[in-house]
């Protein structure tokens, strides 16, 4: 919360997350893992017993959205305009 300056785990038990990207339409976080070598998405829910709190969705947390001709994928942007997904790969030497 910026307000509060409080914070919470959002997703659990990553093992190299370093990029970040969130996909309002879809209420969609994304991230990449360049341990796991993957881009990896949850779908987000407001939580109605605490107010302004947000959590993955228990049965579609940490599900693989990329996880072919990835190496090591240190930067990623969501265009939400038109629904597409953009990330750049230092092991291979490319924009995906």
């Amino acid at each position: 919360d910026m307000l509060t300056n409080k914070y919470q785990p959002i997703v659990n038990r990553l093992e190299s997350a370093v990029a970040m990207d969130y996909w309002h339409k879809n209420e969609t976080l994304i991230w990449s893992d360049v341990s796991k070598e993957k881009i990896m998405m949850c779908r987000m829910k407001q939580d109605g017993l605490l107010k302004n709190q947000t959590n993955c969705v228990e049965d579609e947390a940490n599900t693989t959205l990329v996880s072919n001709d990835v190496s090591t994928p240190d930067g990623l942007a969501v265009d939400w305009v038109h629904g597409l997904l953009f990330w750049t790969d230092t092991g291979l030497d490319k924009v995906g």
